[in-house]
């Protein structure tokens, strides 16, 4: 049975980026952050799917084009969920632990500030839930600034 999940996420990213060649730039990002992923019809009456946290931890690889990096991205995606019956009565909360891959353009601003933007596809993998088994993917698109120093 699919699920409609949906929402935003809020977080922070923290990396570094290393010159590998003229043009070529490889780096390493790690980002976390607070979830209102939710579906609330999951059960009949309905209860509800919570996406409370999700992260990452990625390597990622670019041409370096002066004022714009495109960059492609892949690695280790986890999140941290709770599946809660229609009664109210929480039935679990797992942390799930998947991969997670996309693209990238990340464009200069000033010397110090860049604006990111990306869409990322995420596999969580499957935990158990009480006597069943969820799983759960998301598509992400965002956008941040990024200071440079």
């Amino acid at each position: 049975m699919d699920f409609d999940l949906n929402g935003w996420l809020v977080g922070v990213n923290a990396g570094a980026n290393f010159t590998l060649t003229d043009g070529i730039v490889a780096g390493i990002v790690g980002d976390i952050a607070w979830s209102g992923i939710t579906d609330d019809e999951v059960f009949v009456p309905p209860g509800g799917f919570d996406v409370n946290w999700a992260g990452s931890v990625r390597g990622r690889i670019g041409f370096d084009g002066g004022a714009f990096l495109p960059y492609v991205t892949a690695g280790l995606a986890f999140a941290n969920a709770t599946l809660t019956a229609g009664n109210g009565v929480e039935v679990g909360t797992n942390t799930h632990i998947g991969w997670t891959a996309g693209v990238g353009v990340e464009f200069k601003a000033t010397d110090d500030l860049s604006v990111d933007l990306a869409y990322r596809y995420s596999d969580y993998g499957a935990q158990a839930y009480g006597v069943s088994d969820f799983e759960f993917t998301t598509h992400q698109v965002t956008a941040g600034l990024n200071w440079h120093f």
